[in-house]
């Protein structure tokens, strides 16, 4: 759901963070909840980043090694953190599949859905009711009896 998000430039939110990582999602829920003061956290606007076995450092914000996590800033810190985690080393990977994508479907047209829809559009149904599909389908210049709707059902 969070990259069909992405797809139609909708914001990202913690909510979204909870289905791809839980155990983040749960970190920073507990930031939000909690007095981070008075449990003496020493946290800063920086990340570490492991990526091939070499450790790096990311600023949330320019100067966030410096930049203090404090109970007046907690919120921003944890959108910060969100946006991090879902565009962390994936920003030129996810670039180019939208350009591809546009390049076949406008991403514009796609702004009529919401997340769901365009999964549905895009996945279609993991289960097909053929009764329920039966039973609503609108014939055009076929009726319920002619020969070639009789076989598509019984198919």
């Amino acid at each position: 759901m969070p990259f069909y998000k992405q797809m139609l430039g909708k914001k990202l939110t913690i909510q979204d963070l909870e289905s791809i990582d839980p155990e983040f999602y749960n970190s920073l829920m507990w930031i939000k909840e909690n007095n981070i003061e008075e449990c003496g956290l020493e946290m800063f606007f920086s990340v570490d980043q492991e990526t091939l076995g070499v450790l790096s450092n990311h600023e949330l914000t320019p100067g966030g090694e410096d930049k203090a996590v404090t109970e007046e800033n907690k919120e921003e810190y944890v959108e910060m953190m969100t946006q991090w985690r879902f565009k962390r080393g994936v920003e030129e990977q996810t670039k180019a599949f939208l350009d591809g994508f546009n390049e076949v479907v406008p991403l514009h047209w796609l702004q009529f859905f919401d997340e769901r829809e365009l999964e549905l559009m895009l996945c279609g149904m993991q289960e097909l009711h053929v009764g329920e599909w039966e039973k609503h389908t609108v014939y055009r210049n076929y009726t319920r009896n002619s020969k070639q709707i009789v076989w598509f059902w019984q198919v």
